[in-house]
C-alpha cells in the first residue's frame, strides 16, 4: 500500500479528510471506487480514465504556464487561468461545464446582521437545478494564477479567496464541499463551522505536472473527481396513505461519495466536521 507521506505534492491540513482514508483511496480500497461509481464510460477502467485525464491535463498545464509567463507580473490572469487551464482540467475530472456565477452568491443575513452577505464565488456545480437557489451545490472558486489563496490581492479580492470560500461553506445550508484554486494549487474544503482551525486537502498542481508526478495526479483524480463531491439529492418522504412522494423539506443533502462508511474509524473522526 502507498503511503501519503511519500507524496510531495499533497498536504492534508486538519481533519477534513483523514490521511488513512486517502491512503486507502490510492489503492482503490475505499467504498464507492468502482468505474460505475466514478460514472465512467462503460468498459473504461478507473486506471484508464486516470491515464486519459493525465495526458490531457499535462498538455493543458504546459500551455497555460507558457501563456502565463508572457503576461505582466502584476496581471491576475483570471480569464487565462480559468479558460485555458482550470475549466479544461475540471472537465477531465467529470465536472462538465460548471455554471459561471458572474454576480457571486448572496446568503441571507445572519444573527445580528441586516443585509445579505455577498460571496464572489466564481462557479458552482449544482444539483438538481442551476442557479444560486439550487437545492444543493459545490462552489468552485476559480481565480487567476496571479492571485494568492491566503491573502487579499489589492484591486482583485477584498478577502483571501480561501477564507471567503470557507466562510461561505460554513454559512450555507446547501453546500458541504468546495474547491478553491488559482491554477497553481487546488484545495478541497469542507463545511467546518464547528472548527476553529483551517482544514483542507491541498494538491500542488505545478509540482505534479512540472515534475510529472503521475502517482500524485492519480490521487488527485481519485479525490477531486466530480463524482466524489457531487451532492446526492435527498429522497423525498412518502406521505402516509399516499403513493405519491411529498415535497422534500430538506434544505440541502449531506451525502456524497467522499463521506466515509458510518461504521469506520475514519467516519468517527470526520463526523466532528459536520455541523
Amino acid at each position: 500500500m502507498s503511503s501519503l507521506a511519500a507524496f510531495q505534492a499533497v498536504r492534508t491540513i486538519g481533519t477534513v479528510l483523514p490521511a488513512e482514508a486517502l491512503n486507502r483511496a490510492i489503492d482503490l480500497q475505499m467504498p464507492g471506487q468502482s468505474a460505475q461509481d466514478y460514472e465512467l464510460t462503460p468498459g473504461m477502467t478507473v486506471n484508464a480514465a486516470v491515464a486519459r485525464a493525465w495526458d490531457a491535463a499535462l498538455g493543458a498545464h504546459r500551455a497555460w504556464k507558457i501563456a502565463l509567463a508572457r503576461l505582466p507580473g502584476n496581471d491576475a490572469a483570471t480569464a487565462l487561468t480559468r479558460d485555458k487551464w482550470l475549466l479544461p482540467l475540471l472537465y477531465e475530472l467529470g465536472y462538465g461545464r460548471p455554471e459561471a456565477l458572474p454576480g457571486g452568491i448572496d446568503l441571507p443575513p445572519g444573527l445580528g446582521e441586516t443585509q445579505p452577505k455577498h460571496y464572489p464565488v466564481s462557479h458552482q456545480l449544482s444539483s438538481p437545478a442551476s442557479g444560486p437557489g439550487a437545492e444543493a451545490a459545490v462552489p468552485l472558486h476559480l481565480i487567476g494564477g496571479g492571485v494568492a489563496l491566503d491573502t487579499p490581492t489589492p484591486g482583485v479580492t477584498a478577502r483571501a479567496p480561501q477564507s471567503m470560500l470557507q466562510d461561505f461553506l460554513n454559512r450555507s445550508h446547501r453546500c458541504l464541499w468546495g474547491i478553491v484554486s488559482n491554477g497553481h494549487t487546488v484545495r478541497l474544503l469542507r463545511d467546518a463551522s464547528s472548527l476553529t482551525k483551517q482544514s483542507y486537502v491541498e494538491f500542488d498542481l505545478d509540482d505534479i505536472f512540472d515534475n510529472q508526478r503521475y502517482s500524485e495526479f492519480r490521487l488527485f483524480f481519485l479525490t477531486i473527481h466530480a463524482s466524489r463531491i457531487t451532492p446526492i439529492a435527498p429522497e423525498p418522504p412518502v406521505t402516509k396513505g399516499s403513493a405519491s412522494p411529498a415535497p422534500s423539506t430538506e434544505s440541502a443533502p449531506d451525502e456524497n461519495a467522499l463521506d466515509l462508511a458510518e461504521d469506520s474509524p475514519e467516519a468517527a473522526e470526520a463526523a466532528s466536521l459536520t455541523p
